[in-house]
């Protein structure tokens, strides 16, 4: 007898026919012991955060958003405004950006008159409320545009206003002002257009009035708004009342027959003041028209717009416009088309028509080599120049641009329209849609900022060639990236250079190493190129030189007018003295004659009083010099002063005080003199008991004292001794022990035990209430003392470990860097600021220095052992003067302050396709197209040099390897495989290709000497093997055992054969879609799909007939770009990996395998939106060492890899995004300040849209479903950090008792246990900005 029974089988629960005896004897069988449960998939969250944002500028417009004495202009991208000023030299320098507007930038334009600009005097300038840093009175610049006086200026409005169209349908007034601190920041007016319900897409087309009385919005179809604005003193006096501008004054929509095509302000003839003509070009079906709207300024738009205009039909080859440019003169209008160019004049005259013009043969401008396309090359952009006020009258210029690199100038007149037409000529890059031109006293500026490759900033001067200032950093379209990581998964065994991987938990300071760099492919030929992605400030180089190697300089200020900068540089042995230039380009070796400085002998010390007095201590004098009438000098030996004998070791140098320390008898004194005029005195002398490292003079509590850092009993000491009075016992205190226990310390990596000894002392910040200090060490640590009192003083002392060699800090002489300072360690500078601004002891910003070169930006950033600071008069808050040690090289540099991307551009002869970096060779591979021929190529990833040596069968030189370089072929795929066979591993690189072929290439290194002698390495390849297939490879894997590769939708495995050397094929799977990437794990394919999402298919299995099987297949269909793997360890409860799945629309999903389950569907964890589309994931150790150190696992942190790499997105766009894993603890508190922060008129003034109704019934606990609430936006919660609003978001009784239930479980009550119990909510909010500023710490 049998019967049917449910069973548990393999993790779920299945109908089965038994056997009744067999049930019986069952029953009376010993029970077997249970099996382990399934593993269950990770219960996590996942933050998603912009680390680098796109560089691409969808419009670049000069806006005088500070004053008509900046020449500012404006780059506005999809999500971010850059104000950027265009100095005398023509390079571009950020003044200040802004990020936070929630939503997309659909459309920008500037409100005031662009065009028409003269010189004035201060005087008659008006009220400047910014000072330009670069312009002398004499060149200052004022704009009328508005002019209600003489002076023309608006109260406190600058010129211009930005105009941004988000795609939320609001519109936002920008200017820019100053705050009560002296700080640049930008002033918003929104204006939550009604009109938006009339379509999505308002905001498609924007055109200003040329008198800036007007605006029209028009979306993509059929509907259009007139928006009448304010006048600019109307706005002022707003201002002035209010503090803030409505510049909208009415508005009125209008549905039209058709798709808007194009919408333009014409311009009326000058004598008509009030008059308004709207030129709206339609298309309908296959025929196009032109409709034109005219009112007088002050009339009712109801009436104006109450009726369709029929329009005028337009020629055909005008049907689809590329460009109309309204002209100044008589109302007319260019039209620029594909084959055509065309002239409508007068159109209010009777019925329009535009005339065909050919203003030049086709052939006087050929297409340049900066084409892509298949067609012909299109006109993309044009703009008006700056003239003086009264030109445009009666004339008109325009500069007309081509999108391969041809700029075409303009003249227009009153009588014949169309005067004459020139070639200007042709810039080295494409030209998109964001092109404008500015204007320097003699000559035009042209700015380039496209969306594909590299922009410029070149010089347009009159019958001369185009003169390139400066190339505009663009990475995208990034089609690929890489890191310098040797590994590639979220897993393996071998770790970095071979050795054994260590897990992120067991992870201390001595596994750090150099950061990975981030390298992506981009541009195409002949702008092709690897970017290697740096983050932090740069130093652009004015000047260099070579010297003896030099430790440090001292800078000081002379009355020579040629020569003044006087820098004393020091040397083992020897000191000289350089003259400088004001402008820092240009230096000459100084007679020591003329300085009466002593060079012969090593300078430890020196400093410039404030009337001009040099003192400098070296080894042997004290040497005063004094320049107040004619220059006076005085040198005293050691010897002169009584009882002091020995080697001088350390000095400091302060106002009238003196110090050093010398070592004779087998012991360290340090002695204290006086300076009276160029008179010296010894005043004090202490013994030291210990080794004097360094030395420094400061006061604390209005009291003088020397710091002397010490060495004894084999630890790290600071003594602290009174400059002034008796001797008396120094206060001491031991730097390498807690003295006082941090809170926040309690968690960080144990570096204490490793401090050693300190070697430079700055004072950071000093006052009557506080003096606080910052060290040095030789291990790489920075200790801040913080004393205050009475001695032996209160203290408070930090540590961080910036590197794992000595550190070494120096002051910041600028006036707008108070709290700063800088150091040097492992050959790198960093800037430290803002002390204490966030946590007690510490430095909230700190960013590295990269040296540039303008003049070749390929260059790398070169080491700096020592920096020193420039005086300098202009109190710019923007970059400051810096002298940078290279060993024996000494460079001036400008260092700008505004943080962001640092781009190394490293040119190709070729359009890059995939770039891969080869842990094996050490170097990275790239797949290029040379014309229409693919090839691979080897780069160095440090100096970009190309290190490729290709042969072909024979063992000769050749260009292309057999199986490459084939004419309409290209690669789609490259694979490092590494075979292991007997014990031995055999490396090679697989390369596939749209034809179908698949190349198995193999690499040597060798080392080689060129021409000079010089040794350089190489890489010669060949070819092994090849494939073809009749479909296109695209995409490829290999194991231990051979390769797996798809060919079209045909998934195909094949191993080595090694009797027959060569691939064997073993099993095929036809897909439903190709496979855009392979992964082998656990012995499986993970192919993810074109259209199906990720398959997990079993390629060994001993399914029926012997082929795959598929065995895991996703609940839903899902487009993605690439997948990734990311996991915290592979012990435990919880199965990790979960994949990471980055979608084509913005999104992306983590997906779980139940490897253990077989056919059962891939569970979803989590899901999300994402600002743009991720088009490739990777991993690496990107964080520098002194971020990683404070980067210690806590706060429900999982790591994303085994051995604590981050996982990086690279988007199409250029934008880099990272990837955090969440306990759901952590997750919880992070969800509710989500939930919070995006229903917050606070954080989002732009597109806040919450009824009171839904804001009565939200209910912000978080919750575990839908999948996408496990979605954390990092972009959101930065917001909320940068404006300290967590108080404000959280402020009901029921959202506090939800932060304090979240805070309480996380680690298991760890951070809360010592408050729990108070009613202090302070604390909680003080753990939760810990919180958000750990999981928010710079990632490079």
């Amino acid at each position: 007898m049998a019967l049917q029974t449910n069973v548990f089988r393999n993790g779920e629960w299945v109908t089965q026919t038994v056997d009744l005896k067999a049930v019986l004897k069952g029953s009376t069988a010993a029970a077997l012991p249970a099996a382990p449960p399934p593993p269950t998939p990770p219960d996590c969250g996942i933050l998603t955060r912009t680390i680098i944002e796109s560089p691409v500028s969808r419009w670049v417009l000069p806006a005088l958003l500070r004053s008509a004495h900046h020449n500012d202009v404006a780059f506005v991208g999809d999500r971010y405004v850059s104000i950027s000023e265009l100095r005398k030299d023509g390079q571009l320098q950020e003044v200040l950006r802004k990020s936070d507007f929630g939503c997309r930038i659909r459309n920008a334009c500037v409100i005031g008159n662009k065009y028409e600009r003269f010189r004035v005097s201060a005087d008659d300038a008006g009220v400047d409320h910014i000072k330009s840093e670069d312009e002398d009175d004499d060149t200052q610049m004022a704009d009328f545009a508005f002019a209600s006086g003489p002076s023309g200026h608006h109260g406190l409005l600058p010129p211009h206003l930005l105009l941004l169209v988000l795609e939320s349908g609001t519109f936002v007034f920008l200017f820019i002002r100053k705050d009560l601190h002296g700080k640049l920041e930008f002033v918003a007016s929104p204006f939550h257009n009604p009109a938006r319900r009339l379509g999505h897409h308002l905001g498609f087309h924007v055109a200003v009035d040329p008198r800036s009385r007007y605006i029209a919005v028009a979306d993509a179809q059929n509907k259009f708004v007139v928006y009448e604005l304010e006048s600019m003193e109307s706005l002022s006096d707003q201002y002035m009342r209010q503090k803030s501008i409505t510049p909208i004054k009415a508005h009125h929509p209008r549905a039209v027959q058709g798709t808007i095509l194009k919408m333009e302000f014409l311009y009326p003839r000058p004598e008509d003041q009030y008059h308004v003509i709207l030129l709206i070009i339609l298309v309908k079906g296959d025929k196009s028209k032109m409709v034109i709207y005219e009112w007088e300024r002050g009339d009712d738009l109801g009436q104006v717009f109450a009726e369709e205009k029929r329009g005028h039909r337009i020629r055909p080859e005008h049907r689809m416009p590329l460009l109309v440019i309204p002209l100044t003169v008589r109302s007319s209008f260019l039209v620029v088309s594909e084959n055509a160019f065309g002239i409508c004049k007068d159109p209010l005259q009777g019925p329009p028509d535009i005339e065909n013009h050919y203003p030049f043969d086709p052939k006087d401008h050929p297409t340049t080599r900066f084409h892509h396309g298949t067609g012909v090359p299109l006109w993309t952009a044009w703009d008006r120049p700056v003239r003086r006020r009264g030109y445009y009258d009666t004339n008109d210029h325009i500069y007309l641009a081509r999108e391969d690199g041809v700029i075409v100038y303009f003249e227009f007149n009153s009588s014949d329209v169309l005067g004459v037409s020139m070639n200007v000529g042709e810039c080295d890059c494409n030209i998109s849609s964001a092109f404008t031109t500015m204007y320097d006293a003699y000559s035009d500026f042209a700015i380039v900022a496209g969306d594909s490759g590299p922009g410029m900033v070149f010089q347009l001067k009159p019958r001369q060639s185009i003169v390139q200032l400066g190339p505009i950093p663009n990475w995208a379209c990034s089609v690929d990236f890489t890191t310098t990581d040797d590994l590639s998964s979220w897993k393996s065994d071998a770790g970095r250079r071979g050795k054994s991987n260590v897990q992120w938990s067991e992870r201390t300071m001595d596994y750090a190493t150099a950061p990975d760099k981030i390298l992506c492919a981009s541009g195409n030929h002949p702008q092709g190129s690897i970017t290697e992605l740096r983050y932090g400030l740069p130093a652009n180089i004015i000047t260099y030189f070579e010297t003896l190697p030099t430790k440090k300089v001292w800078i000081f200020q002379t009355s020579n007018p040629s020569w003044p900068f006087q820098m004393l540089m020091t040397s083992p042995g020897t000191s000289d003295v350089l003259l400088v230039s004001s402008d820092l380009s240009q230096a000459e070796m100084a007679e020591p004659a003329a300085t009466q400085l002593d060079t012969m002998s090593r300078t430890l010390a020196a400093a410039q009083g404030p009337d001009g007095t040099v003192a400098q201590v070296s080894e042997n004098f004290i040497t005063i010099t004094s320049s107040s009438q004619r220059i006076h000098s005085a040198k005293h030996a050691y010897s002169d002063f009584p009882d002091l004998d020995g080697v001088v070791e350390h000095a400091a140098v302060r106002g009238n005080c003196v110090c050093v320390s010398i070592f004779a008898d087998s012991r360290f004194k340090i002695h204290v003199f006086r300076t009276d005029n160029t008179a010296v005195s010894l005043t004090q002398t202490y013994s030291v008991d210990g080794e004097v490292t360094c030395l420094t003079l400061c006061c604390i509590g209005g009291q003088e004292c020397i710091i002397a850092g010490l060495w004894r009993y084999n630890s790290p000491w600071l003594a602290i001794y009174a400059a002034k009075g008796q001797e008396e016992m120094p206060v001491l205190i031991r730097l390498d022990i807690e003295e006082v226990a941090a809170a926040d310390q309690a968690d960080a990596m144990d570096i204490s035990p490793t401090i050693e000894l300190v070697n430079t002392i700055v004072v950071v910040i000093e006052s009557t209430s506080k003096t606080s200090l910052a060290l040095g060490s030789r291990s790489g640590h920075l200790i801040t003392v913080q004393l205050d009192g009475a001695p032996p003083f209160n203290r408070v002392i930090c540590r961080e470990r910036l590197g794992t060699v000595a550190a070494e800090v120096f002051p910041v002489d600028s006036p707008g860097l108070l709290g700063s300072i800088l150091v040097c360690c492992n050959d790198a500078l960093l800037l430290l600021r803002d002390f204490e601004d966030k946590r007690p002891g510490r430095f909230a910003t700190r960013h590295r220095v990269w040296v540039t070169d303008l003049k070749d930006p390929a260059t790398a950033s070169v080491p700096v052992i020592s920096a020193s600071s420039i005086p300098s008069d202009q109190s710019n808050a923007n970059r400051i003067p810096l002298v940078l040690l290279s060993g024996a090289r000494i460079s001036f540099t400008e260092l700008y302050l505004q943080s962001g991307p640092v781009p190394r551009r490293l040119p190709l002869q070729g359009t890059p396709g995939k770039v891969l970096y080869s842990k094996t060779l050490q170097c990275l591979v790239v797949a290029l197209q040379i014309g229409d021929q693919p090839n691979i190529m080897f780069m160095d990833s440090d100096t970009g040099e190309d290190i490729s040596f290709p042969l072909d069968r024979s063992g000769n030189p050749t260009t292309f390897i057999n199986g490459l370089g084939g004419h309409g072929d290209r690669i789609l795929g490259i694979y490092e495989w590494l075979f292991t066979q007997a014990g031995m591993t055999f490396h090679y690189l697989i390369v596939t290709t749209k034809g179908g072929r698949l190349v198995l290439v193999s690499p040597t290194k060798e080392d080689v000497r060129d021409s000079d002698g010089h040794k350089r390495r190489r890489i010669r390849y060949s070819t092994r093997y090849k494939w073809r297939e009749t479909t296109p490879i695209c995409s490829v894997v290999g194991d231990d055992q051979g390769i797996v590769y798809c060919a079209g939708k045909m998934l195909h495995w094949e191993v080595l054969d090694t009797s027959e050397k060569k691939l064997v094929r073993k099993k095929s799977y036809e897909l439903n879609s190709p496979a855009l990437s392979l992964r082998i794990v656990n012995g499986k394919i993970c192919a993810l799909t074109l259209s199906d999402s990720m398959v997990v298919i079993d390629h060994k299995s001993d399914h029926q007939d012997d082929e795959m099987e598929l065995i895991h297949t996703d609940q839903a269909t899902r487009k993605s770009n690439d997948l990734f793997d990311v996991g915290d360890c592979t012990d435990g409860p919880l199965a990790w990996p979960v994949t990471l799945l980055c979608g084509m629309n913005r999104d992306f999903a983590a997906v779980w395998v139940p490897w253990r389950q077989r056919h059962k569907e891939l569970e979803l964890v989590a899901e999300g939106s994402l600002p743009v589309s991720v088009r490739k994931l990777g991993r690496g150790h990107v964080r520098p060492a002194w971020l990683a150190t404070e980067h210690v696992p806590r706060y429900g942190r999982i790591s994303s890899t085994v051995d604590g790499a981050e996982v990086l997105g690279m988007c199409l766009d250029g934008t880099v995004l990272h990837f955090s894993l969440l306990n759901v603890q952590v997750w919880r508190f992070l969800r509710l300040v989500q939930n919070l922060a995006s229903r917050s008129h606070l954080l989002f003034p732009y597109s806040y849209e919450v009824s009171l109704l839904d804001d009565e019934e939200y209910d912000a606990e978080a919750k575990e479903t839908p999948k996408s609430m496990k979605h954390i936006d990092g972009d959101l919660l930065q917001r909320c950090v940068e404006m300290r609003a967590l108080e404000r978001l959280i402020s009901e009784d029921s959202d506090v008792d939800l932060l304090r239930e979240y805070l309480d479980y996380l680690d298991d009550g760890r951070w809360t246990a010592s408050f729990q119990d108070a009613n202090d909510v302070s604390r909680y909010f003080d753990l939760a900005y810990d919180i958000l500023d750990y999981y928010l710490a710079p990632v490079l």
